[in-house]
């Protein structure tokens, strides 16, 4: 067993490799992979526009690695692109990409349920700072 608070890090990537598997297979019959599905999921909650540049900058990758990933989600018909001007291409998703989204909310929002209700309000909020502090460190440092 790990110990968590030596290698906190180390924890926090297997947990997300964890996370990777589990929901892999709770989305595929969908047809899509678990990032491709939250990649769908942030385009269907963006307000405005939201383009393959944008996503790249939100998701700390490339527009290259953004369009690979996109590509599964466009070929199944999820994905809806329409031409602001010459260059960019505002995404939206088609309503088959929405119920995807809709199922793969029920299934996060079962289990964040069932996680959280077995922290008591102060475990909650003390999770809810480490969560925000870890990731506006990785941002700052990594992502900027």
């Amino acid at each position: 067993m790990m110990d968590v608070e030596k290698d906190m890090m180390l924890s926090m990537i297997l947990l997300k490799h964890q996370f990777d598997y589990i929901y892999a297979d709770r989305v595929r019959p969908c047809g899509v992979t678990f990032v491709q599905a939250i990649y769908m999921k942030t385009i269907n909650d963006s307000e405005g526009v939201i383009t393959m540049s944008k996503l790249a900058m939100l998701f700390g990758v490339t527009r290259a690695r953004v369009t690979t990933v996109l590509k599964g989600v466009r070929d199944a018909g999820h994905l809806v692109e329409e031409p602001i001007d010459g260059r960019t291409i505002a995404l939206s998703l088609s309503p088959s990409g929405k119920e995807v989204v809709k199922h793969f909310d029920r299934i996060v929002q079962d289990d964040q349920g069932k996680i959280i209700g077995q922290l008591t309000n102060e475990e909650f909020e003390v999770f809810k700072k480490v969560i925000s502090k870890a990731s506006e460190y990785l941002k700052t440092n990594y992502l900027d």
